[in-house]
């Protein structure tokens, strides 16, 4: 709350002498906040200020400037570039702006759809993500923080937020309230903190475990803490897509289960490979004539609640 007040004190504020102003708070995590901001020449810009006393650790501030960049290595559409970056020089506050974009996080979109998106839809935005994070991987990039509130979708298309900057652990929270607990699509090493075992197939899992939330409503493991999911995560295998959507056709369940595997070496290979698994998946289920309803929600002891999509859950 105190990093959601401060960053809304700086609305109407400006940075560099002018340079941009502030114009309104769009979310805060906790190493920064995101701002739609107006350049001096009146074009309109995301821009993301790194809390002043992360700024003041030369390190963080460093890696935060030039990690950022890392995004404009990767050639594809669906990355946003940053175009500028600086220090304010009454705080000391770093900065990078990046273009604002029109549109919603994926993890609205599952919101605003009572929490359940049908298959052919979520089928369709990770094909793009892992088209995405193919060519991250290939530039030896790791996202380390795929999930719905990374995902934004506009009318062109889907981007894949925060290239490069992902080690930074931030979670910022949209200011519509519509964010999801980061801690649900950590890999097991990650949970666990090791980092020198993070890499590609990292981003995989989180793939995995978006998937089954964005079509379940449920999160991996079934946890009432961010602390206790990342125990969990760290400690213990992911449920089976099946255990908690029973009618989910069969090698969608096969392919999730393997995007979640405890052990790395047990997932797919690589982003690439995951797409064409993916694909294959799709093909079965349509070749097999099974039908890819939405998914049944589940009470809390697991029974199946019979209803449709649209309808809260109880």
């Amino acid at each position: 709350m105190a990093f959601t007040e401060r960053a809304q004190r700086r609305i109407g504020t400006s940075l560099r002498t002018g340079k941009y102003v502030l114009d309104r708070l769009i979310g805060v995590g906790g190493t920064s906040a995101v701002f739609a901001a107006t350049h001096r020449n009146g074009r309109h810009f995301a821009l993301k200020l790194l809390h002043p006393e992360l700024s003041g650790v030369e390190e963080l501030r460093t890696r935060f400037l030039r990690d950022a960049y890392a995004a404009n290595r990767v050639r594809h559409p669906s990355i946003v570039p940053v175009v500028d970056d600086d220090v304010d020089e009454e705080d000391g506050s770093a900065f990078i702006v990046m273009d604002l974009l029109e549109g919603t996080t994926l993890a609205t979109e599952w919101h605003e759809a009572a929490r359940t998106l049908p298959l052919p839809r979520v089928v369709a935005l990770v094909h793009v993500v892992l088209d995405v994070l193919s060519a991250i991987h290939a530039q030896d990039i790791v996202h380390r923080d795929v999930r719905p509130g990374n995902v934004f979708v506009t009318a062109d298309g889907l981007k894949l937020l925060d290239v490069g900057i992902g080690r930074l652990g931030d979670s910022s929270r949209s200011m519509s309230g519509h964010a999801m607990d980061p801690s649900q699509f950590a890999a097991p090493e990650q949970a666990a903190g090791k980092t020198g075992e993070i890499d590609a197939r990292t981003d995989l899992y989180s793939v995995g475990a978006m998937i089954f939330t964005l079509l379940t409503g449920h999160a991996v493991h079934r946890a009432s803490t961010p602390t206790d999911t990342l125990r969990l995560a760290a400690t213990r295998h992911a449920r089976s897509l099946k255990d908690v959507w029973p009618g989910a056709p069969s090698p969608i369940t096969n392919f999730v289960d393997v995007a979640l595997a405890f052990e790395k070496e047990k997932r797919w290979a690589s982003a690439e490979e995951m797409r064409t698994a993916l694909g294959h998946a799709v093909s079965l289920s349509a070749a097999r004539g099974t039908p890819s309803p939405v998914a049944p929600v589940l009470g809390p002891t697991g029974t199946v609640v019979v209803g449709r999509k649209g309808k809260k859950r109880t």
